[in-house]
């Protein structure tokens, strides 16, 4: 009966120090069973890291078009 109840319920969801790393990013998002009414909080550092920064820059403001998102700057974006 519990998994009838979570099917249901929103979840805030909070992701940090991405640093550039897409495909880190979309297993996290795989892993944590995203589902279309959480709400997805990004702590910053999207980028400064990994060489894939331009592709989470993307794939963030793709997301943000079809999930509940906020993002907060972090001090590698400035």
């Amino acid at each position: 009966m519990q998994n009838i109840f979570r099917s249901k319920m929103s979840r805030t969801l909070v992701i940090g120090d991405i640093h550039g790393g897409f495909k880190a990013l979309q297993q996290v998002l795989e892993r944590a069973g995203v589902m279309k009414n959480d709400q997805l909080i990004f702590l910053g550092d999207y980028v400064d890291g990994w060489s894939e920064s331009s592709q989470v820059v993307q794939f963030l403001l793709e997301l943000s078009e079809i999930q509940e998102c906020i993002f907060i700057k972090g001090n590698h974006d400035a």
